[in-house]
C-alpha cells in the first residue's frame, strides 16, 4: 500500500486525510465549526470511511486532532447526535479506535472526556482515548492495525 497520505478533505474548518501508515482518517480541526457545520462535516466523514475502505480494502480507525478547538464544540445536543446517528455507522463499518489529540484548552479536555465517558456506555466495539500529543495517539492506533480484508 501506498504510505502517502490522501487529502479527503479541506475547508476553513477541517482537513481530513487517510494516512495509510496506521490505517486512520485523521481529521485535524481548525477551528469550531457552528453545530450544523459540524454535523455536516462529520456525514461527510461517515462517507469518506466508506469510500476509503473500499478503495483500499482495509478496516480504518479514527484520529480526531482537536488541539485547535475550543470547549462549547461537544454541548449534550451534539454528543446525544453523534451518540444516536454516527456511531452505530462507525461500528457498522469496523471501527475499533477513535483517538483523540486534547486541545490546549482545559474547557474542551472536559468535553471531550465527558464525550468519551457519555459515549462509551452507548457503543459496542469502539474503543476511544483522549492523548496529550498525535504522536501518542498515533502510537496507539498503529499498535494494532485493523484488518486487511
Amino acid at each position: 500500500m501506498n504510505s502517502t497520505v490522501e487529502v479527503l478533505h479541506e475547508d476553513d474548518f477541517m482537513k481530513m486525510y487517510f494516512d495509510p501508515s496506521i490505517q486512520c482518517i485523521v481529521k485535524e480541526w481548525k477551528q469550531n465549526p457552528s453545530e450544523d457545520k459540524f454535523k455536516l462535516l462529520i456525514l461527510n466523514l461517515v462517507h469518506k470511511i466508506i469510500l476509503t475502505r473500499r478503495k483500499y480494502e482495509i478496516d480504518i480507525n479514527l484520529l480526531a486532532d482537536c488541539r485547535k478547538l475550543t470547549g462549547e464544540l461537544f454541548s449534550e445536543q451534539v454528543i446525544d447526535w453523534l451518540n444516536e446517528k454516527i456511531h452505530k455507522m462507525y461500528v457498522a463499518n469496523n471501527i475499533r479506535k477513535k483517538a483523540f489529540v486534547a486541545s490546549s484548552e482545559i474547557a474542551c479536555n472536559r468535553s471531550l472526556i465527558d464525550y468519551i465517558e457519555q459515549s462509551g456506555g452507548a457503543l459496542t466495539g469502539l474503543e476511544m482515548r483522549l492523548f496529550d500529543n498525535i504522536e501518542q495517539a498515533k502510537a496507539w492506533l498503529a499498535s494494532s492495525k485493523v484488518n486487511t480484508r
